[in-house]
């Protein structure tokens, strides 16, 4: 016995401008654009996309750019209820959506912890799971736990201070290590300058004479073995200090 239901149909139209941009989606990507234009100009399949009762789209915004510009019918489902919050999970389901998007997307909703947080990665041009390691203040290799929380709007600038710190640290090495904003090196010097004993003025003053010595490294627990033997080189026993044990 077939049990198969009509729940939402499937329309048609021509009239492009009755469907409305979701406030927090995330913007029209030009290079994924231009895919989908090249590949409907090849070959129309019909992709429905999907909006709410006030005709948002909550995906598929691509696809109805692509076809606005060709002059090509839109198929849609509409589906009741559905928000910016419906869209990030569809989007977080099939990979579409990058940190960047995320950042944008929670900017462009006025969230405040976002907006520091894209201030300072406007600013010191670090990757993002670097950026929100540092302003959390996790100096942890296990970085998969912060980027959840920053998908899921909840995340929290609680280290501002600290991570500027770091963050000009890191810049000021920049004129001795050409891979200074390598993630595991940042991540490296986070961690160094969470030892008490570390003095990155004396660690520049070393590097100085010895830039030939730092080189790229696999993991951050190599970038601080060498920086503990940069630090150390002909340094006096009794301040020579451990970064990495």
């Amino acid at each position: 016995m077939n049990n198969d239901k009509i729940v939402n149909q499937v329309l048609q139209t021509n009239v492009h401008s009755i469907f409305k941009t979701q406030k927090g989606n995330r913007p029209i990507n030009k290079n994924h654009l231009d895919r989908l234009i090249l590949s409907m100009k090849k070959k129309y399949l019909i992709s429905p996309i999907l909006v709410n009762e006030k005709m948002e789209v909550i995906d598929g915004q691509h696809r109805l750019q692509a076809q606005k510009e060709l002059n090509l019918p839109t198929f849609y489902i509409k589906n009741k209820g559905y928000g910016i919050e419906e869209t990030r999970i569809l989007n977080q389901n099939t990979n579409n959506w990058s940190a960047n998007n995320f950042m944008e997307a929670f900017c462009d909703l006025g969230m405040p912890e976002y907006m520091k947080y894209k201030k300072f990665q406007k600013k010191y041009k670090f990757n993002h799971q670097c950026t929100m390691n540092l302003l959390m203040g996790n100096n942890s290799s296990q970085n998969g736990n912060v980027y959840e929380i920053f998908k899921s709007g909840l995340f929290k600038v609680t280290s501002l201070k600290q991570a500027t710190k770091i963050a000009e640290s890191v810049l000021e090495i920049g004129e001795y290590y050409l891979g200074y904003k390598r993630r595991s090196f940042i991540t490296a010097i986070q961690k160094a300058m969470s030892i008490e004993e570390y003095n990155h003025r004396y660690f520049l003053k070393k590097l100085k004479s010895q830039r030939t010595r730092m080189v790229d490294c696999t993991s951050w627990k190599q970038y601080l073995a060498l920086m503990e033997d940069i630090y150390n080189y002909r340094t006096p026993k009794d301040k020579r200090i451990r970064l990495y044990i």
